[in-house]
């Protein structure tokens, strides 16, 4: 003989277990923040009236995981946000220093860059007991390619022997723009005959270049090999010293450091 279910129990059945109750509101916030997954999972949990609910516990550790995995989920995706918002950053700061480290104007390394890496290489070819040499080169009488044709006419100058003196590097040679209308190229493994060799043929390409498209200029090439006890600041006194001599002689001129000793060059010099 079969009796009705008793309303009691079939309340009991159809209730949401106590335990739960209190955690379905943040796990619906959590999953369906827009309120329609909200919806759909509240209709789901009300809808099945005859089979009764599982286990109270069963049910409190479905949700518990549930809740673990969505948090889970949510932190690896903020985390994958953040590496790479942080590796953008990374890039843009490697790229920010990369033109802090070149000329404006021609886009060769500037000083800074250039000193850097010719102590290095300079230290190098000691260590090696390798020849080195330092060309410092400077165009003639620039000021009066500005006053006369215009500061657009002597960058135009600038840039293009800025790009003669670069297609002359060989191997592990160091080009820079030290400032105003001065360049410098560093010749590691290079002995003093063929960094004379090249000055001269540089001095003359710039003499003989193009002039339908600007004035022209001759360019004035100081020399100084590292006879300098291995000291930069030395080697560029010394090119310096020998630019100068070349530019006393009239210009349009390859002079070669003659004093390698360091009491003969001024303090000022030694920088």
């Amino acid at each position: 003989m079969s009796y009705p279910p008793s309303p009691i129990r079939q309340q009991r059945r159809t209730r949401m277990p106590s335990q739960v109750a209190w955690l379905l509101p943040g796990l619906l916030a959590t999953i369906g923040p827009s309120g329609q997954a909200c919806a759909e999972t509240t209709v789901l949990l009300a809808a099945d009236t005859h089979t009764g609910w599982p286990p109270a516990s069963m049910v409190t550790i479905i949700l518990l995981g549930m809740t673990s995995a969505v948090a889970l989920l949510r932190l690896a995706v903020m985390q994958l946000r953040l590496q790479r918002e942080v590796q953008a950053h990374q890039a843009l700061e490697r790229h920010f220093r990369a033109l802090m480290a070149l000329d404006g104007l021609t886009g060769l390394p500037n000083r800074h860059n250039f000193l850097d890496q010719a102590a290095a290489a300079l230290a190098s070819c000691m260590g090696r007991q390798q020849p080195l040499c330092l060309l410092r080169i400077d165009i003639d009488q620039f000021h009066q390619i500005n006053d006369r044709y215009g500061q657009l006419a002597g960058d135009d100058r600038l840039t293009s022997l800025a790009k003669s003196l670069y297609d002359h590097l060989d191997g592990g040679a160091l080009l820079a723009r030290m400032g105003g209308d001065e360049f410098a190229m560093l010749l590691p493994g290079t002995p003093l005959p063929a960094a004379e060799a090249l000055a001269e043929r540089i001095r003359t390409e710039a003499a003989s270049a193009d002039t339908t498209t600007g004035p022209g200029i001759t360019i004035s090439i100081g020399i100084a090999s590292n006879n300098a006890n291995g000291k930069l600041d030395l080697l560029l006194a010394q090119a310096r010293q020998a630019l100068a001599d070349a530019k006393r002689a009239g210009g349009n001129q390859v002079a070669i450091a003659r004093l390698p000793d360091e009491t003969a060059y001024p303090l000022h010099l030694l920088r």
